[in-house]
């Protein structure tokens, strides 16, 4: 099957022809019986992406949530969850913008953790007891 259409080269010699079919018949007879194999595992990669798929499913849909909420927190609401949504889909479909896919994804987990540290504060500030304004002034 491999061989069917194969000629000898004109601008060759008879004997660097001959090393041509030589090496492709080895050739052949090493990779015909790795063909159906490959074949196989050909046949199986969209059972594994399926089961790839619903391993990562909640783990990656929760992260993507938390970087959409972190967008919205970023534009004040101006654009929609949906719009959002779609603007997060296209850094995560164009090989060219991973960049900025990542630049995005870190910035979400900083401003989480800025905020996560201002509720503390808050928290700190509305557990710590009554001071005067004299001890306020005198502390700043």
């Amino acid at each position: 099957e491999f061989l069917v259409g194969t000629v000898a080269d004109p601008t060759a010699s008879q004997e660097e022809n001959d090393l041509w079919e030589q090496s492709l018949r080895l050739l052949v007879e090493t990779l015909e019986p790795l063909y159906p194999e490959a074949e196989a595992v050909v046949a199986g990669v969209p059972l594994a992406e399926a089961r790839a798929e619903s391993r990562r499913g909640p783990v990656v849909d929760a992260f993507r949530k938390r970087v959409i909420q972190q967008m919205i927190y970023a534009t004040d609401g101006f654009e929609t969850p949906d719009q959002l949504d779609e603007y997060l889909t296209t850094l995560q479909t164009d090989k060219r913008l991973l960049k900025w896919l990542g630049l995005l994804e870190r910035t979400a987990l900083e401003a989480e953790a800025l905020q996560a540290e201002i509720r503390l504060r808050q928290k700190e500030a509305e557990d710590a007891p009554p001071r005067s304004r004299q001890a306020n002034d005198a502390q700043d």
